[in-house]
């Protein structure tokens, strides 16, 4: 019993509105009705894991998008076992925002006077690389053109003599 009250302390989670709710919800999307007793004891062994709101949410999600309703039986190990799932294509959005924010944290402070860590000099590196990137890929684009004007122009010249 002390494990529990040691653990409750240590958490955001308790048994109000917010949890009733996800309860309720996994109910309709399960079209079943748990009784009380097992959602206590759903509650009771969160507390014991030491989650948080935040982690009962991302574990309500991920069993909400990857359990197959309507066969299965649900268990606290669904839950303990429900990790998020993401497509290729969050994946890459969520990639693409962190490099973003590395190359304008880098952008910021390449200029300044800070004392920078480790994480600061690898977001300035980044930033400094994105910018070598930018002007090789505007050098090849501009020299490409060029290229292809030229090319053009001696085909013109070549046919309007003939």
């Amino acid at each position: 019993m002390q494990e529990y009250q040691n653990n409750y302390y240590e958490t955001d989670l308790i048994y109000d509105p917010y949890c009733t709710s996800l309860f309720a919800r996994l109910e309709a999307a399960k079209r079943e009705e748990f009784p009380k007793e097992t959602l206590r004891i759903w509650f009771m062994e969160f507390i014991r894991r030491g989650w948080t709101r935040k982690t009962v949410k991302e574990r309500y999600e991920a069993l909400i998008s990857t359990k197959i309703f309507g066969i299965q039986k649900l268990e606290i190990a669904d839950w303990i076992n429900a990790l998020p799932v993401f497509t290729q294509d969050e994946v890459n959005q969520m990639v693409q925002r962190r490099v973003d924010y590395l190359i304008q944290r880098g952008n910021f402070l390449k200029d300044k006077d800070y004392i920078l860590t480790e994480d600061d000099k690898k977001a300035i590196e980044l930033a400094v690389a994105n910018e070598c990137e930018i002007k090789y890929k505007s050098g090849f684009y501009e020299a490409r053109e060029n290229y292809a004007q030229e090319r053009r122009r001696l085909f013109e010249e070549k046919f309007k003599k003939g």
